[in-house]
């Protein structure tokens, strides 16, 4: 008799342990769903914003400004000039690119004896000793020190 009486206790014990391993394998592929919604902003270039990435036309690729750029800081604090802008420069240093708060995307600079300017000459970047300065329209805005 109380062989008979351990063979259901024994059945509902295993039937238990599947059900918990259902709910485990449910909840890990609702955690995998989850990870998959969060931070799954694109751009048109397909970096992951939501991540940090963006996208660097000197580089060609998605990028972390600020893992891969020189970070330049604005002079004054009037309301276009209050967040930190970067600078990629490319393989050979014969061109920089300036991302701002205030631009849209970025501006290529390309250098001309030691100056990179903008095409339209409104933005140049000159680099004296080891600090960088960002002047727009002649104006001195931003600094690397």
């Amino acid at each position: 008799m109380k062989r008979l009486s351990i063979i259901p206790a024994i059945a509902i014990l295993i039937s238990c342990q599947g059900n918990t391993k259902k709910e485990v394998v449910k909840s890990e592929k609702d955690t995998l769903t989850e990870v998959h919604q969060i931070g799954g902003e694109k751009d048109k270039h397909g970096c992951l914003t939501s991540a940090g990435y963006t996208w660097s036309e000197i580089r060609r690729d998605c990028i972390r400004l600020f893992e891969a750029g020189i970070r330049i800081n604005p002079l004054n604090n009037s309301e276009e000039y209050v967040s930190s802008g970067f600078l990629i420069f490319d393989n050979d240093s014969s061109s920089v690119e300036l991302f701002l708060p205030s631009i849209t995307g970025s501006e290529i600079l390309s250098r001309n004896n030691n100056i990179y300017k903008s095409s339209d000459q409104k933005y140049k970047l000159s680099q004296t000793d080891s600090t960088w300065t960002l002047n727009k329209d002649n104006k001195m805005i931003y600094t690397s020190k």
